[in-house]
């Protein structure tokens, strides 16, 4: 049964990349970012890729542990996953669910372990949910997003662009080149695509509390789109207090 199962997943994909490329559905490509966890020095996160390769049933998974450094900034990353999810069709061509494949020779590798291993905490318990406080007021302005929670605190269009211009570097530089429906490589598909910070809104703050640390910096996830049907990006950002000066006295 298995092998049958094989053989119409195999001819499935055949009459894909034999069909027209008007046939074909355009080429999507996520990026999302999610906290795992954090330590004393670090913010950890994952970083993923998911790009559909040009067909309508299949996607391809690149899932990447991020460690941040708190104080500059600087980034140490490591592959804990890659795979192809596919949709897997039975002997008279009934979807059976989606299956994946991962990488040859890939070792996938818990983040939660990798992180545990670096002095990390799970997020969940680390991550204050919004019991004992009013929630944020998110202000979403055209050259700042400013959120008012225990003070007032902002991030720059500016500075959210070249958030998104970091990540997608990361992507193009680390992506592996994998094979698709199209004329073009993996590659030149992650290099080719383009989102702008003016797309960008809050998609949720966060508030949290990190072993021996007393300062942190609010943190809050953009969710960036041209629409609901386009290409997702998220990002996570660092918030900033806003200026005294910065601030319109009556």
């Amino acid at each position: 049964m298995r092998g049958h199962s094989l053989k119409a997943a195999m001819a499935a994909l055949g009459l894909l990349i034999a069909a027209p490329l008007s046939a074909s559905p355009d080429t999507f490509i996520d990026f999302v970012e999610e906290p795992i966890g954090v330590s004393e020095d670090h913010l950890f996160l994952l970083r993923v890729s998911t790009d559909n390769l040009g067909y309508y049933e299949a996607s391809r998974v690149e899932v990447y542990f991020v460690q941040i450094d708190w104080e500059t900034g600087a980034e140490t990353t490591l592959v804990v996953d890659r795979f192809v999810k596919s949709m897997d069709y039975d002997e008279n061509g009934e979807a059976q669910g989606y299956s994946i494949k991962r990488d040859e020779g890939l070792k996938p590798r818990s983040p939660y372990l990798v992180m545990t291993e670096r002095g990390g905490i799970p997020w969940i318990a680390a991550h204050r949910l919004w019991k004992l406080s009013a929630p944020p007021v998110v202000s979403d302005q055209p050259d700042w997003i400013t959120v008012q929670h225990g003070g007032s605190h902002r991030i720059s269009r500016d500075a959210i662009q070249d958030g998104l211009e970091k990540q997608k570097a990361f992507f193009v530089a680390n992506i592996a080149d994998h094979p698709r429906s199209s004329s073009m490589t993996t590659r030149q598909h992650f290099e080719e695509r383009t989102i702008s910070a003016a797309q960008c809104a809050s998609d949720g703050i966060y508030d949290y509390w990190v072993p021996g640390r007393s300062t942190l910096p609010l943190l809050m996830r953009v969710r960036c789109a041209f629409d609901d049907d386009s290409e997702q990006t998220s990002l996570i950002v660092q918030l900033r207090p806003t200026p005294i000066a910065d601030f319109q006295l009556p």
